[in-house]
C-alpha cells in the first residue's frame, strides 16, 4: 500500500475536491512505501521521497512526477521539476540499453521543458524545445 502520512499531508480532501482514494491511488501505490512519521517531523517522507529521486523506477519517478504536478497532481513546481530531471535521466540510459524508444525519450524531454517553464528557467526550457524539434 502506500503510506498514511503521505497520503493525509498532500492528497487530503482539502487539496482536492475529489476523494485522493479515487484520483491518487495508483500512484500512491507505485510509490510503495515513502517513509514514516516520526514525531511531528515528516523526515521519514523526506528521506522516502529523495530516495525516490535518486534511485527510483521509471514507473515510480512517472508517478512521483504526476502527484506533484500542477494538472493532475498537487502543484509542487520544484518537486516536479527534480522528479523529471531523474526520469529523463532514467529514459536516456534505459534507451541506450535498448528498453525504450527515442520516441518515449524525446517525450520525456517535452515534459522536462515543461517543467522547466513552471519554474521560469527560460534557457532550459528552450535547449529542452530545440531538441525534441530536432
Amino acid at each position: 500500500g502506500y503510506n498514511a502520512y503521505f497520503q493525509d499531508l498532500f492528497a487530503s480532501p482539502r487539496r482536492s475536491h475529489i476523494s485522493p482514494h479515487l484520483k491518487w491511488e495508483g500512484w500512491f501505490a507505485t510509490l510503495g512505501d515513502i517513509g514514516t512519521l516520526k514525531g511531528k517531523v515528516p523526515t521519514g517522507v523526506t528521506a522516502g521521497i529523495l530516495r525516490l529521486l535518486r534511485y527510483g523506477s521509471r514507473s515510480q519517478l512517472e508517478a512521483l512526477a504526476e502527484l506533484a504536478g500542477r494538472e493532475e497532481g498537487f502543484d509542487d513546481k520544484a518537486l516536479t521539476l527534480e522528479a523529471r530531471k531523474r526520469l529523463q535521466r532514467v529514459l536516456e540510459k534505459a534507451h541506450k540499453a535498448g528498453k525504450v524508444t527515442e520516441e518515449e525519450v524525446l517525450d520525456g524531454v517535452l515534459e522536462l521543458g515543461v517543467a522547466h517553464m513552471w519554474m521560469h528557467e527560460w534557457n532550459q526550457c528552450s535547449e529542452c524545445y530545440k531538441r525534441a524539434k530536432e
